[in-house]
């Protein structure tokens, strides 16, 4: 073990982090390529250039809206001690996108942070072992059934009502619990 304040071992949560800034780079940069040499390669005013220039506008508009979004979730759902899910879900779907793939995409992402927590909580040790089976059955369980209502039973208006019901109950339990 490392003596205190010295250099830690990579995390997973470390690993993740790293791995999605190096993609993100990557993107980002083969774009400022894309525009470097659509502007050296075809004439003024063609159609290409302002192409290439509206791909890097909305790949920094992305990062900014996702930063912004994923960020203000995480402070609120560290504030609050519930999931950053239950804020991204409703601003994803505010700023226009289906409750579908605002589900989706949400559960895409609690996949990561879920992952990196546990590794974390496993490193310091003390898990129940017969918790964590039941726990991940009905994990897997839940998803599941949740990912078939929705692909197959439940429209977006009726996914949206189901979200807004659920989210009541969740601010209900937290008002509940300053009292």
């Amino acid at each position: 073990m490392p003596p205190r304040g010295g250099p830690r071992a990579p995390s997973a949560a470390t690993l993740i982090e790293f791995s999605h800034r190096a993609t993100s780079g990557i993107a980002l940069l083969s774009v400022v390529v894309l525009v470097a040499w659509t502007v050296r390669a075809t004439p003024p005013r063609h159609p290409a250039r302002a192409g290439a220039w509206a791909s890097l506008f909305f790949m920094l508009m992305e990062a900014a809206v996702g930063a912004g979004v994923g960020s203000f979730a995480g402070y609120l759902g560290g504030l609050l001690g519930v999931g950053g899910g239950n804020f991204i879900v409703p601003v994803l779907t505010w700023l226009g996108y289906d409750p579908k793939v605002a589900a989706g995409t949400t559960g895409f992402v609690v996949v990561f942070a879920s992952a990196a927590g546990f590794l974390g909580h496993v490193s310091l040790g003390g898990l129940d072992p017969a918790f964590l089976i039941v726990t991940g059955a009905a994990a897997v369980v839940g998803a599941l059934v949740g990912s078939w209502l929705v692909r197959f039973k439940l429209s977006s208006a009726q996914l949206k009502r189901v979200i807004g019901i659920l989210l009541w109950g969740i601010a209900l339990k937290i008002v509940w619990g300053l009292l």
